[in-house]
């Protein structure tokens, strides 16, 4: 039956663990995890599938999204940011192959140059704070990525995603105004444990143990942004789109 077949197929990846998942969705969109969240259901999501850590297996629903072919890219289609930086927006399930070729075109590439850029996904890359052979000058993924538009569990959301980029925090009548309430709870813990956290960031070019909460509040220009909180945490903070 084909249904054995994709849940022996879906419940290994390239570690070394085998978990046999209850089901497997296959989808060509992202709307299909709006109706998950709704209906209370666990589920993995999951890329190509070259993960080494067994980030996408679980005994619950597997949700694969399929890639999407990338048609083009040109000079036209990036933008400049206030660093004058070129960025460029990009669906979460496409082959990183698919996008070198393409920015090779424009005379730039995607810095987390990974050993398994011919494989993998970079929905993959941004669960994994994923690195290669350029990260030690170009940084890790989450050095790269300046914004995301993520599904989340949270009843502030309904049927939309969050936008996470950088966010001035506005003063009213001598209050802080957060577009959206978990946005404060964040910045509020970040302020009540700021030297815990200080002391406790690793010195290393790469970590990818436990979330990535440093990056988020700078005090100095009074403004956050959620971006390096979600990539690397595996899938477990929401769905990147």
């Amino acid at each position: 039956m084909k249904e054995d077949f994709l849940r022996e197929e879906y419940s290994k990846d390239a570690s070394l663990f085998k978990v046999i998942p209850d089901k497997i969705i296959e989808s060509d969109n992202f709307d299909i995890v709006f109706d998950l969240i709704k209906e209370e259901k666990e589920f993995a999501i999951r890329a190509a599938g070259t993960c080494m850590s067994g980030g996408s297996l679980t005994n619950g629903i597997v949700l694969h999204v399929k890639a999407e072919k990338i048609i083009s890219i040109d000079k036209d289609d990036f933008m400049t940011n206030d660093m004058g930086e070129n960025f460029i927006w990009c669906k979460a399930n496409v082959y990183i192959r698919d996008l070198l070729k393409e920015l090779k075109n424009t005379n730039k590439f995607f810095a987390p140059y990974t050993s398994s850029k011919d494989m993998c996904m970079l929905s993959g890359m941004l669960g994994n704070n994923s690195s290669g052979e350029k990260s030690l000058t170009y940084g890790t993924t989450h050095k790269n990525v300046s914004e995301l538009k993520i599904i989340l569990n949270t009843k502030e959301l309904s049927k939309e995603t969050y936008h996470a980029k950088e966010k001035i925090i506005k003063i009213k009548d001598g209050k802080e105004i957060f577009e959206y309430k978990f946005e404060k709870e964040i910045i509020d813990l970040i302020r009540k444990n700021e030297k815990l956290i200080s002391v406790s960031k690793v010195n290393t070019d790469k970590n990818v143990a436990g979330y990535n909460i440093w990056d988020i509040y700078d005090e100095s220009k009074n403004s956050f942004n959620l971006t390096s909180l979600f990539i690397g945490a595996q899938g477990t903070l929401g769905v990147i789109t």
